[in-house]
């Protein structure tokens, strides 16, 4: 039997008796036995008795033969996860574990935000076949399953709203990571996601007004990611008997002072440099920056007297002997030792050196015309790379030769001189035909003899200083490598007095290729090499080799630490006796060290290592951090200097590489980033494992702590 009925929105809909409810008029008789009501709609009773198990359906017929849905209450029997609610129906699994369709209006969902209000047992069943309440069984499956048989092997049960807020922590964490604007990209992340079948995502939704995508739930959320992220540093920075600090200024896109602090401290015997904090000053005076350092040392409850150096790029605010940083920090730690970055000082020496010869300042100003010549205009550029390809040459540009620093000018010299007849026709070229006056200038300067052997000079000379600048500047460096490391440089440099380097013996034989080449260059005369060598080579040689000696002088208490290279000490019984005495005796006196026990462990190391080969094939970074590790119950006095041998600074480098990703996550486009968020931002980039490998849920459960949170309530 069918028969039509409407819903609430007053569709028609057919009802078959082998599926849909069984309704029938009522009878004439049931219709005078029924009492009279104020409404319109007679309830009949279930057919109890009744065989047909279609009889046993609950319906309603209005005095106009229309039908009007009701509950069974044996549904709650045939369906445990059905719950019946005031006009309607309801899924506790699909409620407990928040499974919506995926094109539901939020908040709006059937059987989840709502009740269901066709209330018959095909609507039932249609539910159960849905795909989100299979989801919804098999995550509560899961969780029966992690309470009974595996409950031994889970230490919590997760939750669908924890994975969900989980999986969100987790987009907005690889947005961070990867230095994207987290604000507006993270919502738009989120429903890509969704896109993509993320359907855990739609648990994060509770109610309308609680969607975890506003400004305040990500500033929280990147707070609870620096959290997890530093704390494990802070923890053995504690740990740690000493520690550096090295500091560095700088000012940002919003043109504020800001101030980069790095620590480094022992971690299972071997150093380890870390972001901490970037502070933002409100002036660059020495009294301010030591004020930021304690405080941020305090806030973090680590000791001052902990600190054993402080290391800067030289600078007279950091390092001034009366009124710098470094000078108001020893009123509280005597022992402190200041340390001037390397890497800067070698900088220093080279651009000093070129600064002493007056050729080499012209041909510092021609690269940097070249350079510019070619990278503000796109059409001289594209010509170069043609002419390039034509003469078969390398397809590359000019490197840029920054001013404030002289070793950038190793690149831009090795640039020029691998295409350099390409340079010549491109700027003849455009001298000829575009009537370009700088392009004939440039052409003419190029040419000449003296321009040709400083290029090829220089070739020579900087790859050295640049060596070792990258050597100086590695994370996590020794300063006793530092003493070895210029001494073979300056020893390079001078070999180049004796013997031509590479590329200047083959200046000769580059002349003679241009000329055949129909060049405007001349072939130079013995007289003028003579003068050139005179005016230039040598001077420059020397410059160089002064300069290093007097950036990187004897200091006697850093070269102190150099006594614990194992190749140093004597194997004779008596040479070996007197080793290290006036080391030791240096170290003791600034350290406030007894000297009688510190001496009896210096005889007790020497004639160990004299004893056991294998640890003189070791450095001497490697035999300290033996000292500061294992060795530590054995020699407790030596175990201390080794710990601060190993700490002390060798450059700043690693605050020049937190400057650079300053500069990519506060661009002019985010320059209102706060203080706050910044560092936040930064520590994630710097300190923070991949996405892929970070375990997410601690950020999660940190954030939970922080107060109540509806999604978990």
């Amino acid at each position: 039997m069918n028969m039509i009925s409407t819903n609430k929105k007053g569709v028609k809909r057919k009802a078959d008796d082998g599926i849909r409810s069984f309704f029938r008029p009522m009878t004439s008789n049931e219709k005078e036995n029924t009492p009279p009501s104020t409404s319109s709609v007679v309830y009949i009773a279930e057919a109890i008795a009744s065989p047909n198990p279609k009889r046993a359906k609950v319906s309603a017929i209005d005095n106009n033969k229309h039908r009007v849905s009701g509950f069974n209450d044996k549904w709650l029997t045939e369906f445990s996860w059905l719950r019946n609610v005031e006009g309607g129906m309801k899924c506790n699994l699909c409620t407990k574990h928040q499974r919506r369709p995926k094109k539901c209006v939020p908040g709006k969902a059937a059987w989840v935000d709502l009740p269901c209000l066709w209330m018959v047992r095909e609507s039932i069943l249609r539910h159960g076949r849905s795909e989100t309440h299979k989801e919804a069984v098999a995550f509560e499956g899961a969780r029966v399953l992690a309470n009974t048989s595996l409950a031994t092997a889970v230490e919590k049960e997760v939750t669908l709203n924890e994975m969900a807020m989980e999986s969100a922590m987790k987009c907005l964490y690889w947005l961070c990571k990867r230095e994207l604007p987290h604000t507006t990209n993270y919502v738009p992340l989120m429903n890509l996601c969704k896109d993509l079948g993320v359907d855990v995502l739609n648990a994060l939704m509770v109610g309308e007004n609680a969607k975890y995508t506003s400004e305040r739930f990500i500033q929280e959320a990147l707070l609870s990611f620096k959290y997890i992220v530093q704390t494990p540093l802070i923890c053995d920075l504690k740990n740690s008997p000493f520690y550096t600090v090295m500091v560095d200024g700088t000012t940002d896109v919003a043109v504020k002072k800001e101030l980069i602090l790095y620590v480094r401290f022992l971690k299972n015997g071997k150093s380890s440099t870390h972001f901490l904090k970037m502070i933002e000053l409100f002036d660059g005076k020495a009294a301010t920056i030591k004020s930021a350092i304690v405080q941020t040392l305090e806030e973090i409850d680590v000791p001052l007297e902990n600190m054993c150096a402080l290391g800067s790029d030289g600078a007279s605010v950091m390092l001034g002997r009366k009124g710098g940083v470094a000078a108001l920090l020893k009123e509280s730690v005597p022992t402190l030792i200041a340390n001037h970055c390397v890497a800067h000082r070698l900088a220093l020496a080279s651009s000093q050196a070129a600064a002493a010869v007056a050729y080499l300042k012209k041909f510092k100003a021609i690269v940097e015309q070249l350079y510019r010549f070619y990278q503000y205009s796109a059409v001289r550029m594209a010509a170069l790379h043609h002419i390039q390809e034509i003469l078969q040459e390398p397809v590359i540009k000019i490197t840029e030769a920054k001013a404030v620093r002289w070793l950038s000018h190793d690149k831009a010299v090795q640039s020029i001189r691998r295409c350099f007849p390409s340079i010549i026709t491109s700027l003849e070229r455009e001298a000829k035909e575009r009537g370009d006056a700088q392009a004939l200038g440039l052409a003419t300067f190029v040419q000449k003899f003296d321009f040709i052997a400083t290029l090829y000079m220089v070739c020579d000379l900087l790859p050295p200083l640049s060596q070792l600048s990258k050597a100086l500047q590695r994370k996590d460096g020794d300063y006793t490598v530092v003493r070895p490391l210029v001494t073979g440089t300056i020893k390079t440099i001078q070999s180049f007095k004796e013997r031509h380097g590479e590329h200047y013996a083959s200046v000769g034989k580059v002349i003679d290729d241009l000329i055949k080449e129909n060049f405007k260059v001349k072939s130079p005369t013995e007289e003028e090499f003579d003068k050139f060598e005179r005016q230039v080579y040598f001077p420059y040689i020397d410059h160089v080799v002064e300069n290093l000696e007097k950036r990187f002088p004897d200091l006697p208490l850093l070269e102190s630490f150099s006594v614990f290279d194992p190749n140093s000490v004597p194997e004779d019984p008596e040479e070996a006796e007197g080793y290290g005495r006036e080391q030791i005796g240096i170290l003791s006196d600034h350290f406030k060290i007894d000297l009688v026990p510190l001496s009896q462990e210096w005889r007790l190391l020497k004639n160990t290592i004299n004893t056991d080969d294998s640890l003189k094939s070791l450095s001497a970074s490697l035999i300290m951090q033996q000292l500061a590790g294992k060795l530590v119950a054995g020699f407790p006095l030596l175990s201390s200097l080794s710990a601060v041998g190993l700490l002390l600074p060798t450059s700043t480098a690693d605050c020049e590489r937190g400057f650079s990703t300053l500069k990519r996550i506060k661009t002019e486009l985010r320059n209102r980033l706060s203080n706050k968020i910044t560092n936040c931002l930064v520590t994630i980039s710097l300190e923070g494992e991949e996405s892929t490998e970070i375990d997410i849920s601690e950020a999660v459960q940190h954030w939970k702590t922080q107060k109540n949170r509806r999604i978990f309530s």
